[in-house]
């Protein structure tokens, strides 16, 4: 999708009409999209009709910024999160860093005996799938 493309869809999902709130819609958009490759997702995907709703989101909290206040609503953050682990899973698997193995310190993992730490070993890709299907 271009820019005027997701221009238009988040006009149409916000109900407004016209075009005097262009400029500032397609500021609100351009940092909407910033955000969401800071956060790790994907080109292909954010210019697909997947993120459309998290577009709309992000420009909706940001519009409706009330005070200086600068936070994203639950959705927003739900969504950034659920596009970001749509963009690992979409990676091919023959990547190293899509398979590569992690090393956890933590308490929700099982204890080494020999070093009295908390440790364990998980697949990332793995991981990802299961808190992806949470939401």
């Amino acid at each position: 999708m271009t820019d005027s493309e997701i221009l238009e869809a988040v006009k149409e999902r916000k109900s407004i009409t016209g075009n005097f709130q262009d400029g500032a819609l397609s500021g609100y958009i351009a940092d909407a999209i910033e955000i969401l490759i800071d956060a790790g997702v994907s080109e292909s995907i954010i210019r697909s009709t997947a993120s459309l709703g998290c577009i709309t989101s992000c420009v909706t909290d940001m519009w409706d910024n009330v005070g200086g206040e600068a936070d994203f609503s639950p959705l927003t953050h739900k969504r950034i999160a659920q596009l970001v682990c749509k963009s690992i899973l979409s990676e091919s698997p023959s990547k190293p860093e899509a398979n590569e193995l992690i090393e956890l310190h933590s308490n929700k993992t099982r204890r080494n005996t020999n070093t009295n730490k908390y440790t364990g070993v998980f697949n990332r890709r793995r991981y990802i799938k299961r808190v992806y299907q949470r939401f």
